[in-house]
């Protein structure tokens, strides 16, 4: 997490009128170097906030600096956007895909937060979302062997610790008693069980209003029996990324305290060969009580999410 603090740093980022991007790092007069970056004349949107906080980290890992001090005020002009989107810059712009291999991120710099216009509260919510950015990105580039099924549905359960979340996971035995027969015609393909995950946030338990989202959690897909060829297959371990990101968004609104009511629905499988996989012109009934023909079992996701829907 970025901290507030006021300890002696080796670095100082600040924010500057220069072309946009425009990176110079100088020595300071207390002996800590300084960091610049351009905002240029573009629009100073939440967007080129990012893109410019980004850039800023990204220098001062080149430069090998173990700790830095980000000054936010810029940021700060656009309020809490761009507080968020200033975190979002400094988690993305330290991340590298290595720290998927052991699911935990690890920037080798400690990132604090100065300047003026903002307040403790904004940094915690900005660095809550980013984290829940950075936690999507690191379950996307997982490897497939390095997060099953199974590890999938206890990673969106294990995001109501310490939150005012409720998590559920219905296990096969659960989905085969209800009927969740598409989505179990996909997940029964593999030796990594099938998982229905559920995250409820009740931020607003006045209101009747609930939105839902739903995103598909395919750890990873082969195609089944409609095969992929092996450059298609190459990238299907983030097949799972639409529900990373369902369960992330509950995660970061839960964690900002936002007054609204949400359920994310996560199927989680795999989409494997074996002797239990769908064949093209297979027939499944769905959750809904509709039947389905299968004539490509590469188009899992429309089964595992109709059953979500419903």
């Amino acid at each position: 997490m970025i901290s507030y603090q006021n300890e002696p740093v080796q670095a100082e980022v600040r924010i500057t009128e220069t072309a946009y991007l425009k990176t110079r790092c100088l020595p300071g007069e207390d002996g800590r170097a300084v960091i610049t970056v351009g905002r240029g004349e573009k629009a100073w949107t939440p967007l080129a906030c990012k893109e410019v906080y980004g850039k800023a980290v990204k220098a001062a890992l080149e430069q090998e600096y173990e700790s830095c001090l980000f000054d936010l005020t810029a940021a700060a002009e656009l309020g809490q956007a761009g507080v968020s989107a200033a975190a979002e810059g400094i988690y993305g712009g330290a991340y590298r895909k290595r720290f998927a291999m052991s699911g935990q991120w690890e920037p080798k710099m400690t990132c604090f937060a100065g300047g003026s216009g903002w307040d403790l509260e904004q940094l915690r919510v900005a660095c809550e979302l980013a984290r829940s950015v950075i936690e999507a990105r690191n379950m996307v580039n997982r490897p497939a062997n390095l997060f099953t099924s199974e590890d999938m549905a206890q990673a969106v359960a294990d995001m109501a610790k310490d939150l005012p979340l409720e998590a559920q996971l219905y296990g096969h035995d659960e989905l085969s008693k209800h009927g969740l027969n598409a989505l179990l015609s996909v997940g029964d393909s593999s030796g990594h069980a099938p998982y229905l995950a559920v995250l409820r946030y009740n931020g607003a338990p006045e209101s009747k209003e609930r939105l839902g989202y739903i995103g598909k959690g395919v750890t990873i897909d082969t195609g089944g029996y409609s095969l992929k060829s092996r450059t298609s297959m190459e990238n299907m371990k983030g097949d799972m990324a639409g529900g990373a990101v369902a369960a992330e968004a509950v995660r970061a609104l839960a964690a900002a305290g936002v007054r609204v009511n949400v359920t994310a629905i996560v199927p989680v499988c795999e989409n494997r060969i074996s002797p239990t996989s769908n064949v093209p012109g297979d027939v499944v009934c769905s959750f809904a009580g509709k039947t389905i023909e299968v004539l490509s079992t590469d188009a899992e996701g429309r089964l595992m999410l109709a059953d979500s829907l419903t």
